[in-house]
């Protein structure tokens, strides 16, 4: 969570995954991710916001995610770019 180059790891406290989608749940809301309509919403306080799901198979997708966003900063994520 948090804004872009500045984003932090949530911690979840709880998760549940059956034929409609997945729902994880932190102790600040739940992230919904319906499978058959590709949509994931934040839930807050009863309030609804709809998110974007980014594929990662896009180049330009998976640098924001992976450098960007700040989120994985300095972590080694397997691959032969990580010692540079």
């Amino acid at each position: 969570m948090g804004n872009k180059g500045q984003m932090k790891q949530v911690k979840m406290i709880d998760m549940t995954s059956d034929t409609e989608g997945d729902v994880f749940v932190t102790k600040d809301g739940q992230l919904r991710f319906v499978i058959g309509k590709n949509t994931v919403e934040w839930v807050q306080n009863g309030k609804h916001s709809s998110l974007h799901n980014l594929g990662l198979d896009e180049d330009l997708n998976r640098i924001l995610v992976y450098t960007d966003l700040g989120v994985y900063s300095g972590e080694m994520l397997g691959t032969p770019c990580d010692d540079l």
